[in-house]
Formats: C-alpha cells, structure tokens, sequence
C-alpha cells in the first residue's frame, strides 16, 4: 500500500573562485555522448562553401552586389541605387534545428557620407509566410551631416516580404564599440531570447512573444540605403549548436562540476542535482572551447575527468563513465516481508542531505564513495531492523562498489521501537491538531547552528549525537497552521538538548484549527 507526502526539493549554491586546483589523480573518465554541433563555417578557406545560399532585394531591384571570400572572411557587398532607398544582399543557411547561432561581423566604417548602412548575423523563423527575426547588428549612419557608428540588437516582424514592427532591444553607446565583435543569438523561437555581444550578455528575456517556428535559418547580410558607394560586411566564425549549455550526466550527487582551461582557469562551474546531472553555460565564449571538464564529489575531492583537454561545443553532452557508478536501492517490508512503499528515505553524504525520495528509491552514486541511508517511521509503520544485518540503527552507512539493494523492516501498529544505537539519541515528531488528533505527513527539519541537517515528515524521528543542542522546526502545509508545541514553547524552532546518555525525546507540534 502507498503512502502519500509532500516532497521538498532543496537546492544549494556554490560561490566559486576563478582559479581551481590542477586536474591531476581522477580515476574516472568523463566521456562525450552527444555532441552539439551543428553546423561550422571559419568563412575563411578562400572557398565559399555550398552550405550557403546567396540572394537578397538587390539582386531584384537591380542595385550592384558582389561577394567573395578570402583568409580574412567572407565578403558581401551592396549598394542602393538611390540614396534612401534600402537595398541588401545575404548568405542563408540551411533550415537548422539549434537554438544557438553565433558570427563574428565586422564594420568597416565609422562614417558614411550617405544614408545608412548594418552588417550582421539574423536568426529567422523558417516559415514562408513570416519575417519575424531577430538580429545583432552594426550600425553606421550620416543624420545631418554627421556620421555616429553603435551596435544593436533588434526583434522584427511582419509578412513574408516586409518587416511592419521592428523593436530595438538593445542599443549600445556611439563611436566607441569595437568595430568587430562575437554576435550569439540563443533562442527557442516562443517565448526566449538572450543575445552575447562580445562575450557579455546584452539582452535575456524569457517572456517575449517571438512568432518564430523552428527551425530557423541564418542570415550573414549587410543593407544599405547609400548609394555613393558599395560597402562590404564581413564575416567570420559561423557555428549553430543544439544549446548553449554543456550537459554532464551520471555525477556525484551534490557535486559539482567545472570547465577548466589548459592554465586552470574556470570558465563555468555548476552544482550537480539530485540525478547526477549539470548543466554548465558557455555561450560567452567562442567555440569551440579548448578546456578540461572536471567533477568533484561533496567533498571537493576529484573524481572524474576529461583525459585531456577537449574541443567543447554548446549542446555537448558527457557522462562519467559507466563503471565508475553504483546504485543504492532502498526498500520498505512487514515482518512477513510484504512490500510496503512510500516511506520517506534520504541519502547523505559527509554530514548533508544530498537526495532523498520515497520507497522503493534508488540512488546514483559513485564507487568507492560513502554515504548514509536514512529511513523514516510514518504514521502506524514503525521501523525495526535492516534485514541483512539485524541492526537497530535506522542510519546505514554504506560505501558501494557496485549496486547495492537495502531492506528496511517494519512493524505495524503497537510495535517495541528500536533503542537508538550507541552514543546517539532520537528525537521523534509528531503533530496534532488543536482538537488533539493526530494529523500526520507534516514536514520536520533537524537545524545545528544555523545549517539543517535532516529532513522527514510527520511522524518521524530525527538521529541524533548526545550531549549536542539541536533545533526543530515544522512547517504548515493546507489551512493547517502551526500554533504551539505541546510543552508550550511558541517558537517554530524548539530547541532540543540532548543527555549524554541515549535516550528518545518526544516533541509533539500543535496545528490550528
């Protein structure tokens, strides 16, 4: 039979310095599985590749064009026939199925005697019937006689042959930008937009309405609406990737995992969640990035490791090797060893809650690790004794080499509770309603100096070291409401001192109504 209970996801944060210890002693591999290229271009092998598609109003309205490519990029020139009248001519890419498009566009004018004229990258939705775009852009113009030069970012949209709205989403400061810059634009083409100018982000937003059906297609274009001269973009180090993120999976739990240079500086760091997975951003870099990936358990100590630096790509996907991981299994049965599932169990490791879940649970975890299994008595099940040992002590400590299946016994009803193990106490939660009727499934947190330690829900009982000083707190949970506790302490947080001697202390919380 199940038993049902609020579960409470915990997450905590890492502040981490720029520089980490050398990559030396891993014994684990951290291998690619998936990598997130899409599509790359250097713009710059003298060779224009067949990816691109070239076409653009210039070339139906008559107005001069040209293009080429040399060792320092592709070149797309335009002219407009008369001045004020924009003209443009592009290299299209492919319909493409990413969500992260990066160029280097470089302006070559700081002014312009004529008009106006903008190079860059444009990420557009595939549809037909659409233009919705949007696009990293430099910008040089001439308003009364005085020419000003700035980089922009810009959301449009409208029919197939015209952008009607276009909106400024980002414009930087005149006459003092570099003139070449990386451009990322990372989308999803609904509801998310964020854009890297030279490796800073300028723009993040995760409410926009952009209209823009994936898959998208690429746009390398200059437009012009000067005609005293044909002016060039140009452009080099095109990518596409599935994602900006580097994904590592099968990870220590509450671990944490970096991207490191060849001279050890970190370049990303993220914590591991209670699957094993992280997810380390790297889109303000140029890919590919030449670095090491590292990952450490909760210790800090390195267990797993690129055997070399790597080429890393946004969208990579690495795993830690296979065979360097275990699974913790924790089972609840009856005395007659029939199942019993959702009691609340955690899973621990130097002291911390790491993961937790309800019966049967298993754990990812690394070989050769240890780590503390904890189960939980609620309502009439009372815990008894592991099954393969006979011990009393509902903490296990256990450090797998390979997968591992743990038997939790249980009784039902009026049952001898376990004494609690040698130099240890217990301190047991129950909570009740202001009529006095016990009301179960309330979640209870052990604190020590300020850094909780425990977590169960209601009733349940808490391991404990004597001769500490504790602090427990429940939480409200529906339209019950934490009144008092049955001694009288009014405080949330009861604090507990515990004898030196091994003892269980009771604490029952009151709810209102």
């Amino acid at each position: 039979m199940a038993i049902s209970a609020l579960t409470t996801l915990l997450l905590a944060g890492l502040i981490l310095g720029p520089m980490v210890s050398p990559v030396h002693g891993a014994t684990n591999g951290l291998n690619l599985v998936k990598s997130g290229l899409i599509a790359s271009d250097s713009l710059t092998t003298g060779v224009i590749s067949s990816y691109w598609h070239f076409d653009g109003s210039a070339a139906f309205q008559g107005a001069p064009y040209k293009y080429f490519e040399d060792s320092s990029g592709l070149h797309i020139g335009v002219q407009a026939q008369v001045t004020g009248t924009w003209a443009g001519y592009f290299a299209e890419s492919p319909d493409t199925n990413g969500q992260l498009f990066h160029l280097v566009p470089t302006l070559s004018y700081t002014t312009i005697p004529d008009g106006s004229f903008n190079t860059g990258l444009y990420v557009q939705t595939y549809d037909p019937s659409s233009i919705n775009y949007i696009g990293c852009v430099a910008v040089v113009t001439n308003s009364l006689t005085q020419s000003s030069y700035f980089w922009q970012v810009v959301q449009a949209q409208g029919p197939s042959l015209a952008a009607v709205v276009i909106t400024t989403l980002y414009t930087s400061s005149i006459n003092n930008q570099p003139l070449t810059q990386d451009c990322t634009i990372i989308t999803n083409g609904s509801n998310y937009l964020k854009v890297y100018l030279g490796g800073k982000v300028v723009f993040e937003s995760q409410s926009m309405t952009l209209n823009m059906p994936s898959p998208f297609d690429a746009y390398l274009e200059p437009q012009t609406s000067s005609s005293s001269a044909m002016r060039f973009g140009t452009y080099t180090n095109y990518y596409a990737t599935t994602s900006e993120a580097v994904s590592v999976t099968g990870a220590p739990v509450g671990g944490t995992v970096k991207i490191v240079d060849p001279s050890n500086n970190m370049l990303a760091s993220a914590a591991v969640d209670s699957n094993g997975n992280a997810n380390l951003l790297v889109g303000m870099y140029r890919f590919p990035v030449n670095a090491n990936i590292v990952a450490y358990d909760t210790t800090n100590q390195l267990v797993a490791s690129t055997s070399a630096p790597v080429s890393i790509w946004g969208g990579d996907v690495y795993a830690v090797s296979a065979a360097q991981q275990s699974s913790i299994t924790v089972q609840t049965v009856d005395t007659s060893n029939n199942a019993i599932n959702g009691l609340y169990t955690t899973l621990s490791q130097n002291g911390a809650v790491i993961n937790s879940g309800f019966t049967p649970k298993s754990f990812t975890v690394g070989n050769g690790q240890t780590y503390t299994v904890e189960v939980q008595d609620y309502s009439s099940y009372h815990f008894l004794y592991w099954q393969d040992t006979g011990s009393t002590n509902r903490d296990r400590t256990v450090t797998p080499g390979g997968s591992l299946t743990l038997t939790a016994v249980y009784c039902i009803g009026t049952c001898q509770k376990p004494t609690p193990p040698s130099g240890s106490s217990y301190i047991s939660v129950t909570t009740t309603n202001s009529a006095g009727t016990a009301i179960s499934g309330y979640y209870a947190t052990l604190w020590q100096n300020g850094v909780q330690l425990q977590s169960c829900f209601s009733p349940c009982s808490f391991t404990v070291g004597n001769g500490q000083t504790y602090q427990v707190a429940v939480a409200d949970y529906g339209g019950e409401t934490f009144n008092h506790w049955s001694d009288g302490t009014t405080a949330r947080f009861h604090p507990v001192t515990v004898p030196s001697s091994s003892t269980t202390i009771s604490l029952t919380a009151v709810y209102n109504p």
